[in-house]
């Protein structure tokens, strides 16, 4: 038993399993309907936060609350990539955060216009502790994520390069 919760196996997502998230961490990998988004300042290309969920309404909502997303417009949400299972979520997150270089934040301060970044990575690379299949599902997701995003940088540069030699 657990603080008196008898046998209820939902009582640490206070009975609202829908909702509520797993605190440890421990979703299934197949477990589907997540999304990638960003958080981006009026008119950027880049974001200045990357996040998966399952509940993007529920998500802004704590961003708006925390100050790292506005009301005003002047900064908005951006669904990346939909309709994922949470490995392939928490692969390509990771993939995202690299390559836009948005782990900015400082852990231990408050969320401010100044540290809105992600303070952490999505997963750890080098992780020993977590299941083997599980790392590496999310290993997996992250090279697939990786390859594409970088792949779309080098069209840009060469389309860029290719732009500056026309007369």
């Amino acid at each position: 038993m657990y603080r008196g919760d008898g046998l209820n196996l939902y009582a640490y997502v206070k009975n609202n399993p829908v909702t509520w998230y797993d605190p440890l961490g421990l979703v299934a990998e197949e477990t589907p309907g997540y999304y990638v988004y960003g958080l981006y300042d009026e008119g950027a290309a880049k974001p200045y936060y990357i996040g998966i969920t399952n509940d993007t309404d529920r998500r802004a909502d704590e961003h708006k609350a925390s100050g790292r997303l506005t009301d005003d417009d002047k900064t908005s949400m951006k669904i990346l990539d939909p309709d994922l299972t949470y490995g392939k979520a928490r692969g390509y997150e990771q993939a995202y955060i690299e390559n836009h270089e948005t782990q900015t934040g400082i852990r231990g301060e408050d969320i401010s216009q100044e540290n809105r970044g992600n303070k952490i990575a999505s997963y750890d690379h080098a992780n020993t502790t977590r299941d083997e299949d599980r790392q590496q599902y999310f290993e997996d997701a992250f090279n697939i994520k990786d390859a594409e995003l970088k792949e779309t940088k080098r069209q840009k540069e060469q389309e860029k390069g290719d732009n500056e030699k026309c007369p």
